[in-house]
């Protein structure tokens, strides 16, 4: 009789043991879940804490990803300049005598410009 409550009173305090690991398990991945997910999507306003190793936490400021409103294209010795529409914004002559085969690469895979400025620098590397 007393082997048995002993013997239930272990197989008890296992049951609890593993319960609780689980819900430490499931809150922690839960957790990690949800920190993931506002860094990746930028779904809080706030500074997010990110899981740097085992409890370890780095805090960073949401980062605006910015968007292209140019980008440039050589095609036919030509650069021609597109908006953020799609719409030729303008045309460029390249000169590709005096680019280089991975400049005239990287051209022709396209540009991106993220401000007008940019754009104006790299026009005035090209004008004559």
């Amino acid at each position: 009789m007393e082997r048995s409550r002993f013997a239930s009173g272990m197989i008890a305090f296992f049951v609890f043991l593993v319960l609780v690991v689980s819900v430490l398990t499931m809150s922690l991945c839960l957790g990690i879940k949800r920190s993931v997910k506002s860094v990746m999507f930028g779904t809080s306003a706030d500074a997010v804490e990110v899981m740097a190793g085992a409890g370890e936490t780095m805090t960073s400021e949401p980062v605006d990803i910015p968007k292209a409103i140019f980008s440039a294209i050589l095609s036919e010795g030509q650069i021609y300049i597109y908006d953020v529409y799609g719409k030729l914004y303008g045309t460029v002559n390249a000169h590709t005598e005096f680019l280089t085969e991975s400049d005239r690469t990287l051209l022709s895979d396209g540009v991106d410009f993220y401000t007008e400025e940019e754009l104006l620098s790299f026009v005035n590397d090209f004008e004559e």
